[in-house]
């Protein structure tokens, strides 16, 4: 990813998650590129690396774990040494879902989009 492209995960899916030492790596779906609207598309991984803290809807928890199978991102937003995540959790199957903030500190973000 050429550093000038804009990157969005709104409406990502989130295909995994993974724990790799003091890292969670996130693997997405239909990340938009570009500055608008129908913008090219694709797959990418975001590895939050030198995780310190996690918070679930302000509560202390011990990793990012699924809830259910399918998950979309509502936001991700990045500031200074926080992430930000809104997802929708959703089971298809029992017509159940939960949506979940996430707050993760860490030491760094690194994007790479396919």
């Amino acid at each position: 990813m050429l550093p000038s492209q804009k990157i969005s995960l709104h409406d990502s899916s989130l295909i995994s998650v993974r724990r790799k030492g003091d890292s969670i790596i996130l693997v997405v779906e239909d990340v938009t590129m570009g500055d608008g609207f129908g913008d090219a598309a694709g797959r990418g991984t975001v590895r939050l690396v030198g995780v310190l803290t996690i918070t679930r809807d302000g509560s202390p928890v011990d990793d990012l774990v699924p809830v259910y199978e399918d998950c979309e991102i509502w936001t991700f937003d990045q500031k200074a040494d926080v992430v930000t995540l809104i997802v929708d959790w959703t089971d298809f199957k029992t017509h159940r879902s939960q949506t979940h903030c996430y707050q993760i500190t860490c030491r760094s973000v690194q994007v790479d989009i396919s």
